[in-house]
């Protein structure tokens, strides 16, 4: 019954049989066969074609929402079996974008693998909008983020777990630099109030490395210039925190970044660190997950490690 579920609902985001086919690593005949065979069980129609894209009919829709229950209570009722087993046999599948995990990741895992030698860990990098679809598909237990927007996904909860500073990354060429070395500091150095910055005028004339809006850190940035009504004299835009932060390193610009994905991300370059006066500067982190959906053990105790994670 789950890969019923997983056919169909692979078939339905895909739009046609090749496409769908192609991502299960099966035979488009063998695809075509099992929804047929769908069809002159339950003597319906389960897709129609519009332009090019394959749609569920209306009891399409019926036995989709019907094979996609039957998943749930199967993926609960292997949780359940996980619980009473006490983790002496599992798997646990979680996600997360690529910074993230080399961030939070790797410490909580090899200390669930110690204590949990007989769970099975999947671990899935990717956006999050890619990451929300694995989760809602039951193909992700959980994954680590940003807090998500509602407007993303109606069917996900987070769950926050602790916040970090966001510094100001400025490569070291930077004869700025040499002016603001009073207000330079380290990633969790305390003691700083009296190290703030509190304006972006000094960086009128470099350039800033921004990602999209739709990112943390990308609306991060945004917010700043509003908030200190300032214009940056020119801009490369990336997708990813770690492509900024690299070429931040390599003096192209600069960017922003957590200050727990600088400390604990192994990085042999370093750029200069500034903090801004500003309560914007602080990034919550949250684990996301399906609503309603039973947490099996494994996932709890994960989670659990990761709550106690040092920052």
């Amino acid at each position: 019954m789950e890969k019923d579920f997983l056919y169909l609902n692979t078939i339905l985001n895909n739009g046609s049989y090749t496409k769908a086919a192609k991502e299960l690593m099966i035979s488009q005949p063998a695809l075509s066969l099992f929804v047929k065979n769908l069809e002159n069980e339950f003597s319906i129609k389960v897709f129609y074609k519009k332009g090019n894209k394959l749609n569920l009919t209306k009891e399409g829709e019926l036995i989709y929402t019907y094979l996609k229950n039957k998943s749930n209570l199967l993926n609960n009722f292997k949780n359940e079996l996980s619980s009473i087993d006490e983790l002496h046999t599992g798997e646990l599948r979680i996600g997360g974008t690529t910074i993230f995990i080399d961030a939070y990741m790797s410490r909580v895992v090899t200390k669930y693998k110690s204590k949990y030698p007989g769970i099975n860990i999947t671990i899935i990098n990717g956006e999050v909008p890619n990451l929300i679809k694995l989760t809602e598909d039951n193909k992700l237990d959980f994954f680590l983020t940003s807090p998500i927007p509602s407007f993303l996904s109606k069917n996900i909860e987070c769950k926050s777990l602790f916040s970090t500073k966001v510094l100001l990354c400025v490569p070291q060429e930077y004869e700025i630099n040499n002016k603001l070395n009073a207000y330079q500091i380290e990633p969790y150095q305390t003691n700083i109030e009296n190290k703030k910055l509190d304006s972006l005028k000094y960086f009128s004339e470099n350039t800033f490395i921004k990602l999209s809006s739709n990112k943390n850190l990308g609306s991060m940035m945004e917010s700043a210039f509003r908030e200190f009504e300032f214009v940056p004299k020119s801009v490369i835009n990336v997708s990813q925190s770690s492509t900024a932060f690299s070429l931040c390193c390599a003096g192209a610009g600069i960017c922003l970044m957590a200050e727990s994905d600088i400390y604990y991300g192994n990085y042999n370059c370093h750029p200069k660190y500034y903090y801004l006066n500003n309560e914007i500067f602080n990034r919550k982190m949250s684990i996301a997950y399906l609503k309603d959906k039973k947490e099996s053990l494994a996932a709890s105790e994960f989670i659990s490690l990761l709550e106690d994670v040092e920052i």
